[in-house]
């Protein structure tokens, strides 16, 4: 996991030069399910066991620590209150 949060840490970089990344935090881990390889094992008398490689996506989403756009909206709408209160 040190290793994927890495990379989209590096990711992040890429795409927004010259921004500061100590207040990047993760936003956000999936992990999906992928392809399912099929192979066979042998077994008794013959036969075959089906065994299944599962494997998966993992998705990771890193943003800068500032303010969410709900606390932003919150904060606007207070705002927004106040001065009509004038």
């Amino acid at each position: 996991m040190r290793k994927l949060v890495l990379s989209a840490i590096s990711n992040w970089k890429a795409k927004n030069e010259g921004a500061d990344e100590n207040g990047l935090i993760v936003k956000t881990i999936m992990v999906d399910g992928a392809r399912v390889i099929k192979r066979m094992r042998p077994a008794p008398q013959g036969r075959g066991y089906r065994v299944r490689k599962r494997s998966n996506h993992v998705t990771v989403i890193v943003d800068a620590g500032g303010e969410t756009k709900a606390a932003k909206k919150r904060v606007a709408k207070q705002e927004s209150k106040t001065t009509n209160a004038k």
